[in-house]
């Protein structure tokens, strides 16, 4: 097995339980999501990368709306591989 396949076999999640392939389906645009994406350096190989973004659409000068994934400060991204919906804040009792 060369490096880079063995890499790849490791940085994979060990259980996909809640996380959505990407080619499967897409979250709702401008919902944010937590987002799972493999980053490949020459000196790392391939590693995990997981942050929260979202999906939204853009439209370019020849007016072709196209979808682009973004990071909370709205910096564009490459597409993740897995994508899962952020949990529900918990609800606070007056007392706390």
């Amino acid at each position: 097995m060369d490096y880079k396949k063995r890499n790849e076999s490791s940085a994979k999640p060990k259980s996909t339980k809640g996380w959505i392939l990407v080619k499967s389906k897409l979250p709702e645009i401008g919902c944010n999501v937590l987002m799972y994406h493999e980053i490949e350096t020459v000196e790392e190989g391939i590693s995990p990368f997981i942050e929260i973004g979202y999906l939204s659409q853009a439209t370019n000068e020849e007016h072709i709306t196209d979808l682009e994934w973004r990071d909370n400060e709205h910096n564009r991204l490459s597409s993740p591989v897995y994508w899962m919906p952020l949990p529900k804040l918990p609800v606070l009792s007056p007392t706390e």
